[in-house]
């Protein structure tokens, strides 16, 4: 008899379905099935969603740690820069202490002359390492430029995933 009953339970509940699916379809509106159907559909379309803001929020993460590590790399290419800058200064004025020494001595000694050659090598040296070090930060704070603005498009994305999803 139990049964029984459950059937016959499941059979008007069969007809009750098939009722409001028929008085749905005359009033225009979408049957249960169509309901379920659509919900399902939504359930999935936030679930893929949300793995993919799940996902740019891990580049994000990726991006800025790059973007952090070019930044400490920059500055102390800056620091290094600064360095090279001040010991340049320190060596132009200590060749042109000398030169002044040599025009103002007559009696300027061949040691003297070739303490100046050297001394003007070093400047020339430290001048071109200087200038490929400006050239190397310039080319690294683009890099940086472009990771910042590759970020800022990612954090725009995963702003927009999350509108999506909700």
């Amino acid at each position: 008899r139990a049964r029984e009953l459950a059937r016959r339970e499941e059979e008007v509940a069969a007809l009750e379905a098939r009722i409001l699916d028929a008085a749905a379809a005359a009033e225009g509106r979408p049957s249960v099935d169509d309901l379920q159907r659509d919900l399902a559909s939504l359930r999935r379309s936030e679930e893929a969603a949300r793995r993919a803001s799940e996902e740019l929020a891990r580049k994000l993460k990726k991006q800025e740690a790059a973007a952090l590590a070019a930044q400490r790399q920059l500055k102390a290419e800056l620091d290094k820069g600064r360095a090279l800058e001040a010991a340049l200064e320190e060596k132009e004025d200590g060749a042109r202490r000398l030169r002044e020494e040599l025009v103002g001595t007559s009696h300027a000694s061949a040691e003297h002359v070739n303490r100046l050659g050297h001394l003007e090598r070093e400047l020339k040296a430290a001048q071109e390492e200087c200038r490929a070090l400006q050239a190397s930060v310039i080319e690294k704070e683009a890099a940086l430029r472009a990771a910042r603005e590759e970020h800022d498009a990612g954090a725009e994305a995963a702003a927009g995933a999350a509108a999506v999803r909700r």
